[in-house]
């Protein structure tokens, strides 16, 4: 579930985060990507260390005045992260308040600081069922909804062009609830299931060195409409690879609720493998572990999450295509699970969902993460 609140390495960014912590050792423009990463994970201690140890990322949410004006904000993300992903400054309905009328300054501003702190981009995202301008007419006809869709995608793809090194092209298709399994969106109203290969051919013209994605959520529990979901993710992505639509990964957005749902780790490991046999990277997009259902003690809530944050992340870092992950921001005072009514805890004890307490301490959920990374299967 992406709100508002709410990969591969390259050497030059590589390098220039090892010389933002100080390394004095990387030295000469031949050093390979490997090296790199061993370098990297030698500095410092946060979750971009750990996971660059296998050659992994670690990134988060972030929101561009966040980084402007809030220094605590500013050095937790330069100690953890190596990868940013905008939490809605690349959203339709911010980039466009009037038809063909594009305001990049948010996006403009993260893609400077990543380049400034020698951290990667991710953008997100392109095609949605929501944060639709307002302008946009609910229904359309087929001519006309791939004309602005397409318009839409090249526009934004083609400015961030050679710097965002991934995006979240078509995000949420999918209903476990629908006869066919499709969400009822615009898109699939106006043009069928073709809206989705039409995206990525549309990104891919715009910006043809980024890695394009399909993103979902609830694909990792032991439940009904999970089985349903993770099978038509399956069907997507093996219909996009037969048909040679230029699609690299899958993100699995990872909003995890402790104490709601079963976690069967045979079931998520055998669906992780069935995406990388397609030739699929996989990222883990949004993590978050919801705690809202978990009894009042802090102890005991942050046990709870972290046993399940480190059951899923041992499973998802077992499989040589698993990139990376990223939280849906990183310290406890960023999340969205406090703003809507529908997640809130009902004693209104703010939720301890991300790596870091609300001072920007490391709480156990940042321990299972660190251990999860440093148990991690190399990547391949």
């Amino acid at each position: 579930m992406t709100s508002h609140r709410r990969a591969g390495w390259t050497r030059r960014s590589v390098a220039a985060r090892a010389a933002a912590l100080g390394t004095a050792a990387l030295g000469t423009a031949v050093l390979g990507a490997a090296s790199c990463r061993s370098a990297l994970a030698a500095q410092g201690s946060g979750l971009a260390s750990h996971a660059a140890r296998t050659g992994r990322l670690f990134g988060t949410a972030v929101r561009s005045p966040d980084l402007t004006y809030n220094a605590g904000t500013r050095d937790e993300v330069l100690r953890e992260a190596s990868l940013l992903v905008p939490e809605y400054e690349m959203k339709w309905e911010i980039l466009a308040k009037s038809p063909g009328s594009y305001d990049f300054g948010g996006g403009d501003r993260l893609a400077a600081f990543a380049e400034r702190h020698g951290l990667d981009l991710r953008g997100h995202t392109l095609v949605w069922h929501l944060a639709l301008p307002s302008w946009l007419p609910r229904q359309l006809d087929a001519r006309e909804a791939k004309r602005l869709m397409e318009e839409h995608v090249t526009a934004v793809a083609s400015h961030y062009a050679g710097r965002v090194q991934s995006w979240d092209v078509v995000n949420e298709a999918i209903d476990p609830q629908a006869s066919d399994g499709m969400r009822t969106s615009l898109w699939m109203q106006a043009l069928g299931p073709d809206y989705i290969p039409l995206a990525f051919a549309a990104a891919a013209r715009a910006d043809p060195k980024a890695k394009l994605y399909y993103n979902d959520y609830d694909l990792e529990c032991d439940t009904p409409d999970q089985d349903v979901r993770r099978a038509k993710t399956l069907e997507i992505l093996t219909k996009l690879r037969r048909d040679g639509v230029p699609i690299h990964g899958l993100g699995i957005q990872g909003h995890l609720q402790a104490g709601r749902w079963p976690y069967d780790a045979g079931k998520f490991a055998r669906f992780l493998r069935a995406v990388s046999a397609l030739d699929l990277d996989i990222l883990i997009t949004e993590m978050d572990v919801s705690d809202r259902l978990l009894p009042a003690p802090e102890a005991e809530r942050d046990a709870t999450v972290a046993g399940l944050a480190g059951d899923v992340l041992r499973t998802f870092l077992a499989e040589p295509r698993a990139t990376g992950v990223l939280t849906w921001g990183l310290s406890d005072r960023q999340t969205w699970l406090n703003d809507l009514p529908t997640h809130r805890r009902t004693d209104n004890l703010p939720q301890r969902a991300l790596p870091l307490d609300r001072n920007g301490r490391p709480k156990p959920l940042w321990t299972a993460m660190a251990q999860a990374f440093d148990a991690a299967t190399p990547m391949r």
